[in-house]
């Protein structure tokens, strides 16, 4: 695995490369993990947290945009954290759909926990680690996105395109490959040739491991423009009110 910083550093030193994203991985995994074990649910409990569950699987930056009133790079961190149990930011608490993903993050730990008690057991005598409870979430779906990558790499390297595999390297939730191992010298169709890469890799994915994903190319302007968008998604929501108003 690539650290995101270490990732983000060496864009500008790979310009020859493709790098390829699975879109909303974690919900899109956990979604169709929660389908496939067939929850039945207590007096309706949990119901409501899988319904924002499929919402931000379906288009994680449209929920963030539309119910929570975040640009999509802050909205990406700041469900990635309440989901994996970090809290609520403090220009959020009264929105009602912010608890809800509370809800969801509190019902997915309780779920992980059910499906790997011996797991849950073992971090908990680990003196190492902090919250054993999400942490079970996090080996949960984490495992499940393990298969899949290495499905997407097994499919790559049995691809036979025109150009050797010069480059392949994994990161989070994708991939980064020598772009003329995908379009050959055929630079004119560019994005047509990326994009049927992306759906045969997706179509192999799912024939293996019967997960759904849906792979795109993920684009850089420039390490400056990566780095900055970065660091706003880690600005405190109040800070970035303010500084919007002095933009205006």
């Amino acid at each position: 695995r690539v650290d995101r910083r270490q990732r983000q550093m060496c864009i500008r030193d790979s310009s020859h490369t493709v790098d390829l994203d699975i879109r909303a991985c974690v919900f899109s995994i956990i979604t169709q993990a929660v389908d496939r074990i067939k929850v039945k649910y207590a007096d309706n409990y949990g119901q409501e947290e899988i319904e924002v569950l499929r919402l931000l699987a379906q288009d994680r930056d449209e929920f963030a945009s539309k119910h929570l009133h975040l640009p999509s790079a802050i909205g990406k961190e700041v469900l990635n954290s309440m989901i994996q149990g970090g809290g609520i930011p403090e220009a959020l608490e009264g929105n009602e759909n912010a608890q809800k993903c509370i809800r969801l993050s509190r019902f997915l730990r309780w779920l992980a926990i059910t499906l790997m008690p011996d797991e849950c057991s073992a971090l908990l005598e680990d003196p190492s680690i902090e919250w054993a409870e999400s942490s079970v979430l996090a080996h949960w779906w984490q495992g499940i996105e393990e298969m899949i990558l290495a499905s997407w790499v097994k499919h790559i390297r049995k691809e036979t395109p025109s150009e050797p595999l010069q480059h392949l390297s994994l990161h989070h939730d994708g991939v980064r490959v020598d772009e003329t191992f995908i379009i050959g010298g055929d630079s004119e169709r560019r994005e047509d040739h990326i994009k049927a890469f992306c759906k045969r890799c997706a179509d192999s994915i799912y024939e293996e491991t019967g997960c759904v994903v849906r792979i795109v190319e993920k684009k850089h302007k420039c390490l400056w423009a990566v780095s900055y968008t970065h660091l706003r998604a880690h600005e405190t929501l109040r800070y970035l009110v303010c500084r919007r108003l002095l933009e205006k």
